[in-house]
């Protein structure tokens, strides 16, 4: 019997995962199970276990960490980076769980546990809380207590391949007898450090942080939503101003302001005697420049002879004037 339950989730890695009830089966992958772990010791826990896919993937070479590093390494890689792109979408449906029931998402930690107490490999998706009827024994709470070593993140499992071959080699040794002490150390809050005696303590102590990292959360949620409305709003009001000065600004293009047949230019004959467009009455030749020969009434030239242009300082009295190109110094900035 006890080799029946150590060896379930082996099972499960060779069965059809149509054939998995879907009280354990969450979903199936390419490469992996994702399977909910019955007797969870967080809100959420979960495991990835690889599907056997002989010859390279044998149950054999997927007992443990133990047995599948001492196997081909770039096929360990291979596998350990199939799992880590499982968990990340695991985790994106976690967070949706926690913003749907929780009103917060919380950390998630994943990592495997450096000696199993079940055959085959297996990587832990846990929520950082702690809250679970299951979570017994200080045995079950530094099995996953995040800095005590025995839970070993997959980050640092991958960080593994990188190291040099001495390093990788003592890494992959996952020495029973070192880490199992680790299991009866002193039990230690992960979120403050502070020690307590039992496991009742421990877990009364656990909840009061849990209480108050769910209030803060909520909190700030509520503040972050808030905020993005505030963004959403001011967003839609600048583009209903844009909106409006494209269309005023089309209007005003559509409109010319001027009359059939133009605007004459100022000082131009009109052939109804006046200055077209102005209403100022039309200089006629004699009196605009005088008859040339009788020059002024002392009988001297005339001083603006008609081959030459007017002066800058002359203008024709009902020429308009702008301030960008003509400026007029008399003007009060």
């Amino acid at each position: 019997m006890a080799d029946n339950w150590k060896t379930v989730l082996q099972r499960y890695a060779e069965t059809d995962p149509k054939q998995i009830p879907d009280a354990i089966l969450f979903y199936a992958t390419e490469h992996n199970l994702v399977i909910f772990d019955l007797y969870n010791k967080s809100i959420f826990h979960l495991l990835i276990i690889p599907r056997t896919r002989p010859p390279h993937y044998t149950a054999a070479r997927l007992k443990n960490l133990r047995t599948l590093f001492q196997g081909d390494k770039q096929r360990a890689k291979e596998l350990i980076d199939h799992m880590k792109e499982d968990a990340e979408e695991l985790i994106k449906k976690i967070e949706a769980w926690m913003l749907k029931h929780y009103k917060f998402k919380w950390d998630v930690w994943v990592g495997f546990h450096a000696v199993q107490s079940l055959d085959h490999v297996h990587l832990h998706v846990i929520s950082a809380d702690m809250q679970s009827e299951h979570l017994k024994n200080k045995k079950h709470y530094n099995s996953f207590h995040p800095r005590l070593g025995f839970f070993i993140h997959l980050d640092d499992i991958l960080d593994w391949f990188e190291a040099v071959p001495s390093v990788w080699r003592k890494n992959i040794e996952l020495n029973p007898a070192f880490f199992e002490p680790l299991l009866k150390k002193d039990l230690e809050c992960y979120y403050c450090y502070e020690e307590f005696r039992n496991m009742p303590q421990l877990k009364k102590h656990l909840k009061e942080h849990w209480e108050k990292l769910k209030a803060a959360g909520i909190a700030q949620a509520q503040r972050k939503k808030k905020f993005d409305e505030m963004m959403q709003a001011s967003k839609k009001k600048k583009e209903e101003e844009q909106k409006k000065k494209e269309q005023g600004k089309g209007a005003a293009d559509g409109d010319t302001g001027v009359e059939d047949g133009g605007e004459q230019e100022t000082g131009t004959p009109g052939s109804s005697g006046e200055d077209g467009g102005t209403g100022t009455p039309k200089k006629t030749a004699e009196s605009e420049l005088g008859t040339q020969g009788q020059g002024g009434k002392d009988g001297t030239p005339s001083k603006r002879p008609s081959a030459e242009p007017a002066p800058e300082d002359s203008e024709p009295p009902a020429q308009k004037r702008t301030r960008l190109q003509d400026p007029d110094p008399s003007w009060q900035f």
